[in-house]
């Protein structure tokens, strides 16, 4: 019931600790088995690993968070457009653009979770420019908050909801990794330096069918941007009143591959899941097989890492921002040719694995959406007639 909830400010029921980064020149303070968070490791709800790990004495110079805390990223360019959060599923370090949001008695920590999400909103609005144009959130404002506790059970029972949403899109985001992985190792094992070799655009028909979108406001477009690819591998859907700049078409029969920055290794592999118009950003080259290649087959060896390499050596500019390969560098590039025969084999395996691939994103996106749609639900910042079912 309303009557039993209670309100408090965020810093009344969290502790809030900053963590740090032992010098990268003691080669004693890395190397170890706790994980070490930073930024670009929080594009994950439940975070269990990372890439960098320090060593006992390197916890002299940081904070350990134990298992279900909530990592919340306060300084960095990122904030200028998102707010990472996520929970710890085993107990590491963070650095010090990192709060640890450790929840007190009475406050479930994945409540306290989906609450900062629902939250992002007012979140943003804290964020203000730091040196150097990065983002820097307020944590006074931060601690300042207005919170609107249910009891302990009524948090537990909100939270079983979203984390069984959670624990699905988790199953699939895995999934998807693991068929990737596997289609791309069948293509390192079997398309060697025994076949021959072609340029890239013997194989392919490059795509430039200019679309404006804007020019159609009401219009809803499946929109393959490079923020799109980096944060969820799904087009979003826009009305063409919000894509502000003319884009390629996107028929569904193509490859994606993104032109800026290569070492990052964005291809997407398009589909037309919901019906509306397609276009993508004219930072990708849209890439239409010629048979006998098929897209599968295309998609394997555009991801492969000796095509990355090869892509890399291409790129023009100075910085790491900003390197693109020309579309007809790119399209120079010599990769594998194999036979008819060899493409069909190879596909009998690789295209069922990259169909359900595609089917298991789009499932993850809806339920997303099913999730983003109830955290709004949640108690905010004043008493409510009711909470999740």
């Amino acid at each position: 019931m309303a009557s039993e909830w209670r309100e408090a400010t965020l810093d009344q029921v969290v502790d809030f600790t900053s963590g740090g980064t032992p010098s990268k020149d003691d080669p004693k303070l890395w190397g170890g088995s706790i994980p070490w968070c930073s930024a670009k490791d929080m594009k994950v709800l439940r975070i269990g690993d990372t890439e960098d790990h320090v060593s006992e004495a390197g916890l002299k110079s940081t904070r350990l968070a134990t298992t279900g805390t909530i990592l919340l990223l306060t300084r960095g360019m990122t904030l200028l457009k998102d707010i990472p959060i996520c929970v710890t599923e085993k107990s590491m370090a963070f650095n010090q653009d990192v709060k640890a949001l450790h929840a007190r008695p009475g406050l479930d920590s994945d409540y306290l979770l989906y609450w900062l999400l629902a939250n992002k909103a007012r979140l943003l609005g804290m964020v203000d420019l730091a040196g150097h144009g990065t983002g820097r959130l307020n944590t006074d404002e931060l601690k300042s908050l207005d919170i609107v506790l249910p009891p302990l059970a009524e948090q537990r029972r909100i939270v079983r909801v979203l984390r069984a949403l959670d624990d699905k899109i988790e199953l699939n985001r895995r999934m998807s990794q693991t068929l990737e992985s596997m289609a791309r190792g069948l293509f390192d094992a079997s398309f060697g330096d025994e076949w021959s070799v072609a340029p890239l655009g013997s194989m392919v028909v490059s795509v430039r069918e200019q679309v404006r979108p804007f020019a159609f406001p009401e219009r809803l477009f499946d929109h393959y941007s490079i923020p799109a690819f980096d944060e969820s591998g799904m087009p979003l859907m826009e009305p063409g009143s919000e894509i502000k700049s003319a884009k390629w078409r996107v028929h569904g029969d193509e490859v994606l591959l993104s032109k800026l920055n290569p070492e990052t290794g964005r291809v997407w592999l398009p589909t037309r899941a919901h019906g509306h118009d397609a276009v993508c950003s004219t930072e990708f080259l849209v890439l239409r097989p010629v048979a006998p290649v098929s897209r599968p087959f295309l998609y394997c060896l555009l991801t492969s890492r000796r095509f990355r390499d090869r892509l890399e050596s291409v790129v023009s500019g100075t910085t790491g921002s900003r390197q693109r390969a020309s579309a007809a560098a790119v399209l120079g590039l010599p990769v594998v040719a194999p036979a008819h025969a060899a493409i069909e084999e190879f596909d009998k395996v690789t295209g069922p694995a990259l169909c359900r691939v595609s089917r298991a994103r789009h499932e993850a996106a809806t339920l997303s959406r099913l999730r983003d749609s109830l955290l709004p639900v949640m108690p905010l910042g004043a008493p409510a007639s009711g909470v999740l079912p």
